[in-house]
């Protein structure tokens, strides 16, 4: 298990810290689908209006897809530390062809869309067959410093796992991806990546709350990095009948292409297990599942390497039994109980902290020097600036308006969150011009907030509803 989470995490700061020297062109992206080349994939040229037919894909970890284009695609943002992964550096000069290739209205040399076929939960129940409905696999791109990282359009149209949907993503929803992977990414919390967003003049039909009042809302694509998209669904094709659900993988007795999907990702991933393990391919792969158990990435930051450490650990579970029944008694306590319980506990704190200061202080020369290394330190650990919901429906509510500037002033931000930085603060509406915007954007604030990045959220922010 350590040896596996070990090359997890690896994987995961990669994610984090890499970045190559940004030079090529996107045209000369250089391509490298190992993913297509090791695992199955539907005949086909994903072409064909029969490609993105919702149905069950047996036997196939991908089938080809081709992205729906949209018309007068536009750059709304573009990361450039997230550029920088696949070795390119865009201008402002270059967004018009970049806006054209990252909305999927023209394919990048070398790439090859596919929609991924994976299973997963729903409301904690087996939902059989899930896969990519707005994704889209475009290939794995090489960098120059020969770093392997896999490209995905999410809101790019139509697969075989859209099922009832559009394939569609709105412009609101892409904002708010785009500028919270960018922002986990600066505060060093490991994540996929988001390259660019890109909207368009094509829309959808969208009922914003669900209360029945639908509303035309615009197309818009945003491209996403990560050394793979491969996750624990991925292996749950292969699931058998569920009994609650009923539910089953499309590829359940397919052996061999389980095998093949254990040989890719260990080999891809944990070369140094795959060289302990050399040798007839159906024993290291016995021999390797009778010690660890798998662990696909931690890629969405969606496991703990702590609560994978858990496992097995009588230690551990008795201390957790301790944590329930000191549970059990706090539930018994009163609300007085409680109350003077946490001030007494809050008081010895503070006492102690007062006398670690006071000791650390005793030895430093200067009180001055010593109170401003522990105001860098302090800070270097607790962001300047984050990205809180009225600030991303201020964004937004611009950029539904055709103006892109506020969601690029944010994300400049949030690539220094613990940067304390000079901005300039949002202007404020006319109350004529105030009612109009919010009568076309999806939440309805009471004033537009005039507030630095850095301030706690306006009242208004109260009535935010997010979907």
């Amino acid at each position: 298990m350590d040896a596996l989470l070990s090359g997890a995490v690896v994987v995961m700061k990669r994610a984090v810290h890499s970045s190559a020297s940004p030079a090529s062109s996107l045209r000369s992206l250089r391509f490298d689908n190992r993913a297509l080349r090791c695992l199955p994939v539907e005949p086909g040229d994903g072409q064909d209006d029969d490609a993105v037919r919702s149905r069950q894909v047996p036997g196939a970890c991908f089938s080809p897809v081709r992205p729906t284009p949209v018309e007068n695609p536009k750059v709304v943002a573009l990361s450039q530390p997230g550029l920088a992964l696949l070795g390119v550096q865009l201008g402002e000069d270059e967004e018009e062809e970049a806006a054209r290739y990252f909305s999927g209205n023209r394919l990048l040399p070398g790439s090859r869309p596919a929609a991924h076929c994976y299973c997963g939960h729903q409301f904690g129940n087996f939902a059989g067959q899930l896969g990519d409905g707005a994704a889209m696999y475009l290939g794995e791109v090489l960098n120059p410093a020969g770093e392997r990282w896999e490209i995905q359009l999410k809101g790019a149209g139509l697969t075989p796992f859209s099922r009832e949907a559009d394939g569609r993503k709105v412009l609101r929803s892409s904002i708010r991806e785009f500028l919270c992977s960018e922002s986990m990414y600066h505060l060093g919390i490991p994540t996929t990546r988001a390259a660019s967003c890109v909207t368009s003049d094509s829309t959808v039909i969208r009922d914003v709350f669900y209360d029945g009042n639908p509303k035309k809302e615009r197309c818009t694509v945003v491209l996403r990095i990560a050394p793979t998209f491969l996750r624990f669904g991925s292996f749950e094709i292969f699931k058998p009948v569920d009994e609650m659900t009923g539910r089953q993988g499309p590829s359940v007795g397919r052996d061999d292409i389980r095998i093949q999907m254990l040989d890719y990702a260990i080999g891809t991933f944990y070369p140094d297990i795959q060289e302990k393990y050399a040798g007839n391919i159906t024993e290291r792969n016995a021999e390797f599942f009778r010690e660890k158990q798998l662990s696909i990435l931690l890629m969405l930051a969606q496991s703990n390497p702590q609560l994978f450490a858990l496992f097995g650990s009588k230690a551990n579970i008795k201390k957790e039994l301790e944590n329930i029944e000191q549970y059990e008694k706090l539930q018994e306590s009163s609300t007085e109980d409680l109350l003077n319980n946490n001030r007494d506990q809050w008081k010895t704190w503070l006492q102690k902290y007062s006398a670690r200061l006071q000791k650390e202080q005793e030895h430093s020369e200067d009180d001055e020097i010593f109170r401003a290394e522990r105001v860098k330190v302090m800070n270097s650990n607790n962001p300047a600036h984050i990205l809180r919901n009225y600030i991303a429906q201020n964004a937004i509510e611009a950029a539904e308006n055709g103006d892109f500037t506020e969601v690029k002033r944010v994300l400049k931000i949030l690539e220094n969150p613990y940067e304390t930085q000079e901005v300039e603060e949002i202007p404020e509406l006319a109350e004529e011009e105030h009612l109009e915007a919010c009568a076309s954007t999806v939440s309805m604030p009471t004033n537009i907030s005039r507030l630095p990045y850095s301030s706690k959220p306006p009242l208004w922010a109260t009535e935010l509803c997010v979907t």
